[in-house]
Order: C-alpha cells, then sequence, then structure tokens
C-alpha cells in the first residue's frame, strides 16, 4: 500500500518508478498484500532501493523468473530448438530397411502452439491447469501435433515410403517425475491429453472430444447427462497401460469441461503420435504403433551424420518459449529449463541445472 511505500528505507535519491507505484497501489491489493523490493547497482552492489528487503515471503511462481532469466542468458532470446529426425539403413524403392529415429531436443512445444505471425498461442489459464481449475482453462487453436506433421511430410518428400521401425532419442536427460508429471526432453501437446466432455441431454451419455487424437490410448467415458440441479462429478483413471477410463455426470445445460490426462512415458507416446503422423503422409511402418519406445536400439554415442538426416523441425525463438512458460505460469516449462541450463553446460541432472 502507499502506507507502506512510504516506510521504505531511502536510499540514496532513488525512489520507486511511479509505473511499479501504480500498481502496487490498485485497491485490490490493499487489504492482503505486503510488498519487499530490494534494487542494487549491479556493478557496485550498492542498493538503491529497500523496501522490506529483510521480510520472508512464500515466492511461489515468481520462483520461475529465475530460471527462465539464467536461460535466456545461457541460449540467448534468438536460439532455436533443432529437432532432427534421422535413418539408420539404406533406401530401396522407397523402403528403408531400418530405423527412423527423432532426437529430442528439449523443444518444449514442438510445433504445437505456434501461429502463422511467429508467435506462440497461449490463453490466460493454460490447459495443463484444466484439472486445479474446472471450467476456466481453455485449449488454443492451433494443432499440437503440427510439429509432427512437418516432420513426417518431410520425412515422404524424402521418398521414404515405408520404414522398419520408429525410435524416440530421449537422452538428453533421465526421465524424471515431479508433481503430477514427468519432465522429458520430448514433449508433445505438454505431454497431456486433453479430455473435454460435452453434456447432452438429461439422462443421456456425455459425449468426449480428445486432443491429440492417437492409437496410443484406449479411451472409455461413462458419463452420465444429469438434470441442470445435480452436481458435477467426473474422475479419471488409468485402469491399465495405454487405458484411459472417464466416469462420472454432468448437468445438462453445462459449459464443456476439459480435462487432462497426464502422459507416463513420454517417449512411448511420442513414438505413437509421430507413427501416426507418417501414416498419415504415406510413410508405412512395419512395427506395431503402440509399444515401448526401443530405446535400446539407439546408436551409442553421438554417430548421427547431416547425411542421413531426412527432416528437421526448428522451433520458434527461445524468447517466445519463454514467453509462455511465464505468462501461462506453466511449472512443467519451467522444470525443463533448468534441465536445458544443465545441458547447456554439458550436465544432465536437474540438479546439476539449479546449481
Amino acid at each position: 500500500t502507499a502506507g507502506a511505500m512510504q516506510d521504505a528505507t531511502p536510499v540514496s535519491e532513488h525512489s520507486l518508478p511511479d509505473a511499479i507505484a501504480a500498481v502496487m497501489n490498485q485497491p485490490r491489493y490493499a487489504e492482503y498484500t505486503q510488498w519487499g523490493i530490494y534494487a542494487a547497482d549491479r556493478e557496485t552492489g550498492e542498493a538503491v532501493y529497500d523496501l522490506n528487503s529483510i521480510q520472508r515471503y512464500v515466492p511461489g511462481s515468481t520462483t520461475k523468473l529465475f530460471p527462465a532469466a539464467a536461460a535466456l542468458t545461457s541460449y540467448g532470446p534468438d536460439f532455436r530448438f533443432q529437432t532432427p529426425v534421422y535413418r539408420r539403413g539404406d533406401i530401396v524403392d522407397g523402403a528403408l530397411d531400418g530405423d527412423l529415429i527423432l532426437v529430442a531436443s528439449g523443444d518444449i512445444t514442438m510445433g504445437g502452439r505456434d501461429r502463422p505471425d511467429g508467435t506462440l498461442a497461449y490463453g490466460n489459464i493454460d490447459h495443463t491447469d484444466a484439472n486445479a481449475v474446472p471450467g476456466v482453462a481453455t485449449l488454443t487453436d492451433t494443432d499440437p501435433l503440427a510439429g509432427l506433421d512437418a516432420l513426417a511430410r518431410q520425412v515422404a518428400e524424402a521418398g521414404i515410403t515405408s520404414v522398419r521401425d520408429v525410435i524416440i532419442d530421449a537422452r538428453l536427460w533421465d526421465l524424471m517425475a515431479k508433481d503430477d508429471y514427468v519432465l522429458s526432453p520430448i514433449m508433445i501437446n505438454d505431454n497431456v491429453v486433453d479430455l473435454t466432455i460435452v453434456p447432452a441431454t438429461d439422462g443421456d451419455p456425455a459425449s468426449l472430444e480428445v486432443r491429440p487424437v492417437s492409437t496410443f490410448y484406449d479411451i472409455t467415458i461413462n458419463v452420465q447427462t444429469v438434470a441442470t440441479d445435480r452436481p458435477q462429478t467426473v474422475t479419471i483413471t488409468s485402469p491399465g497401460p495405454n487405458q484411459i477410463e472417464i466416469q462420472g455426470q454432468i448437468p445438462e445445460g453445462s459449459a464443456p469441461l476439459l480435462q487432462t490426462f497426464q502422459v507416463e512415458d513420454p517417449p512411448a507416446f511420442a513414438r505413437t503420435l509421430f507413427i501416426d503422423a507418417l501414416v498419415r503422409h504415406g510413410v508405412a511402418i512395419d512395427a506395431p504403433a503402440v509399444g515401448t519406445n526401443p530405446a535400446d536400439r539407439l546408436p551409442a554415442g553421438d554417430t548421427y551424420t547431416e547425411a542421413n538426416r531426412v527432416a528437421l523441425l526448428t522451433s520458434l525463438p527461445f524468447s517466445e518459449v519463454i514467453k509462455v512458460i511465464l505468462k501461462v505460469s506453466m511449472n512443467r516449462g519451467a522444470d525443463t529449463l533448468v534441465f536445458l541450463l544443465a545441458v547447456k553446460e554439458g550436465q544432465g541432472t536437474f540438479d546439476e541445472g539449479l546449481q
């Protein structure tokens, strides 16, 4: 509040800029908010402004500013992720006698939020928070599979019509479970499945819209539409591998309910989605689309060559990726930045990234 700012420790001739003070003085902050500000000269270390600097605060999502600033400094705002696809084996009459290998680069969006104007799409409340704030989160108007489709199109244009198998090389860092998600160098649709439950009329079953559509999950829904005065209760479980089960009830006339299911094995999920994309572009795959990612068949070390590269996905600038993470307060995106900081230093663990 204004009173709190008047109690700030006067330091030299500096005062709080009017633009910052205008934000802090808004009535909505008056009753419950405490502010703490400490600014110092970067060269001398001398304090130039001090407001409650010794008071302890719960930082919450403002913590994201630290990995975001560090990653921007390390990689640069114009950095672009490069996600290549290599062939292993010879091509004879369009048939690849071997595997296609997509090498994950840590690209957080993989083309799934790209807009024609060179920006990334996001809303006020991101779909990754749909379960935490039901009825508020929204989907973007972009295609979460756009990046994989672009890669599949390039594979087809390279003259490949059939492939023995597809492998995702996700060795940039080891998968790590954190909170309710898995951190992985391959991320498609933020590694969630969007499930939108749409009510019908009282007594009829609700319908379901799934994004992205894939063969990876067998999804069953048993949600009934009930009278308008009945409560909304929807639960999502996984009774077995590659299975999603949705049960409950949703009131007639209510807005469609967006929920998400967290992908437990991102490389296997991405492999199936890439196989689906290849098939859409006329490339047949001999191996089953659904199953574990055959990472045990990956080549040892970095043995990929430019001559064997058949596709490449280039992301929008890193500054756009950072913007999405901070604007929607995307936890998994900020955590991925920590891994990317480790990778930049030739390391690969979360703790090394924190250091």
